[in-house]
């Protein structure tokens, strides 16, 4: 983050910034960082060029911004939270297979136990936060943004 900071010093802040980003994703907190501390300084006056690709927290820092940038080689991909490099939706789903397989034949508990047992207890709860939280940065991003004439999503 201090990179960032470090390279729009000084920049007439009037002008707007135009943002090149390539990135196979990372963290949603720092997306979320990233794009809190660029708006305090240009406010929604921010464009995204995806020369390539933006993946995950980088599709959600591209959704952020007044508009995108692509050509016919770029892609953005899902925005799909992570937690112990598992993504979210598919820990979330395990855990609903073990449920529904648990109720439906018992005596599997103790197969589901092994399996589930590489998670901490907390593990469905945060995956549900985590996706959620995505999908309310997505929202709140657009909505404050590029869907700002009234779209709904």
């Amino acid at each position: 983050m201090v990179g960032i900071m470090n390279a729009v010093h000084g920049m007439d802040r009037g002008a707007g910034l135009d943002i090149i980003l390539h990135t196979p994703g990372g963290r949603i907190a720092a997306a979320e960082t990233i794009v809190n501390d660029l708006k305090l300084l240009f406010g929604n006056d921010i464009r995204t060029i995806v020369p390539q690709l933006a993946m995950s927290a980088g599709t959600l820092i591209a959704l952020s911004c007044r508009s995108i940038v692509m050509g016919k080689q770029s892609s953005i991909g899902p925005i799909d939270p992570q937690l112990y490099h598992i993504p979210a939706q598919l820990i979330k789903k395990e855990f609903d297979e073990a449920a529904a397989e648990i109720l439906q034949t018992p005596n599997k508990a103790a197969y589901w136990q092994v399996r589930l047992g590489k998670f901490p207890p907390t593990a469905y709860y945060q995956a549900t936060l985590a996706m959620d939280r995505a999908r309310t940065m997505a929202r709140d991003w657009l909505l404050g943004n590029m869907l700002k004439s009234g779209y709904r999503c």
